[in-house]
């Protein structure tokens, strides 16, 4: 049984900065990937080359499982300009079944998986063995934190370094005829920030968004119980693991049982149960507050509407 994965690639990079009355923009240069991944080629960040791209296709043919492959000669990225920067990157991959492939199976990126290499003046960074597709933005993130990490520039991409990244792909062996033509993409952001930038500048604030699901009101007697599941994603519908958030019910007061206030803390499957609610709230109105970090969502809730 045989894959065809394409994989295509759009890199652009560009320096950004600004210097105005009253106003300071931290120096930051980008590499951005679009549309799957790589191809040879050469990415250029630093100011001598505010606005480059290059854009070019590869294709790994006949990818079996349980086979690697090699997506070519890998990616070139050099710091031309006059500083030295802080290497970070975010990768988002997707894997498209074939519009003509008929088996019941659909593609996942469970089974997709990588091998990465990077080389900074020929010094290699090479993973162990392959790793899951999904890791890789934490593997390429420690390498990054790690260059010239012997030296006092630890964690520094210098001008004039240039470093190599290439990789091979491997399909696990559990893959099924759903895999065949399969398209496996990856978008690559690489981002170069001014070393004396402060960290928390640096970090990219998620607009989260946060919505309760599965909303259920069950039980006998005179007392309820009211669940549900919490889900939260960021700006690019990834769901973030909502561990550590916190779900507060409010219901009103009544005479004799008074009112009800009690807050649960998440795990990872976002679930949530409130129990030892009187029969006699179910049409009474109430607050479903999820605080998760700084973002907090409120909801007004009938139990009886469950």
């Amino acid at each position: 049984m045989k894959k065809r994965i394409v994989l295509s690639l759009v890199l652009v990079g560009m320096l950004a900065f600004g210097l105005g009355m009253g106003t300071f923009a931290w120096f930051t240069s980008q590499a951005t990937s679009t549309n799957n991944t790589f191809a040879a080629g050469t990415l250029w960040l630093g100011e001598g080359q505010p606005d480059v791209s290059s854009e070019a296709d590869f294709v790994i043919a006949e990818l079996q499982p349980a086979e690697a492959k090699s997506a070519g000669d890998g990616y070139t990225l050099t710091n031309t300009g006059s500083l030295p920067m802080r290497l970070s990157a975010v990768a988002e991959w997707e894997v498209e079944k074939d519009e003509d492939n008929e088996y019941e199976e659909d593609p996942s990126l469970d089974l997709y998986y990588i091998k990465p290499t990077v080389t900074i003046d020929q010094e290699e960074f090479e993973a162990e063995d392959f790793i899951l597709v999904e890791d890789f933005e934490d593997w390429l993130n420690d390498v990054f934190g790690r260059l010239h990490e012997d030296t006092d520039d630890e964690g520094h991409f210098l001008p004039d370094d240039s470093l190599v990244l290439s990789f091979e792909i491997l399909l696990h062996e559990d893959a099924g005829n759903g895999y065949q033509g399969a398209v496996l993409s990856l978008n690559l952001v690489i981002t170069g920030n001014q070393l004396n930038r402060p960290v928390e500048d640096q970090e990219e604030e998620e607009e989260l968004t946060i919505t309760v699901v599965d909303k259920d009101t069950f039980g006998f007697g005179q007392l309820r119980s009211f669940t549900g599941k919490v889900v939260i994603t960021n700006q690019r519908d990834e769901v973030k693991d909502p561990t550590g958030a916190q779900v507060r019910l409010q219901l009103p007061s009544r005479p004799v049982i008074g009112a009800y206030d009690e807050t649960v803390t998440l795990t990872d499957d976002g679930e949530f149960t409130f129990s030892l609610i009187h029969s006699s709230r179910l049409n009474d109105t109430g607050t479903l507050t999820v605080t998760f970090g700084t973002e907090v969502y409120t909801e007004t809730v009938r139990l009886g509407d469950y």
